[in-house]
């Protein structure tokens, strides 16, 4: 990914592990919503995060998790 490819220009192993990460990101995001949230939730989190992380997928995947675990706490 060009995200990769910025961070790691010089080093091709942190690339490719960067990449791997990406990839594997992208995929769980491509899942789309968790079954236990809802459609209005998951919009406002998926739509936050992609902001916040417009190319970095594996930064975004780890804010969506974070914020999935906080919405599920408030329920409680």
């Amino acid at each position: 990914t060009v995200q990769c490819q910025r961070e790691w220009k010089d080093d091709f192993s942190m690339r490719a592990y960067c990449e791997k990460k990406q990839r594997q990101a992208i995929s769980e995001l491509s899942a789309g919503r968790p079954s236990d949230i809802g459609q209005g939730e998951f919009a406002k989190v998926r739509a936050m995060c992609a902001e916040e992380w417009p190319r970095d997928f594996a930064m975004r995947r780890y804010c969506e998790t974070k914020q999935y675990q906080a919405i599920r706490e408030l329920r409680r």
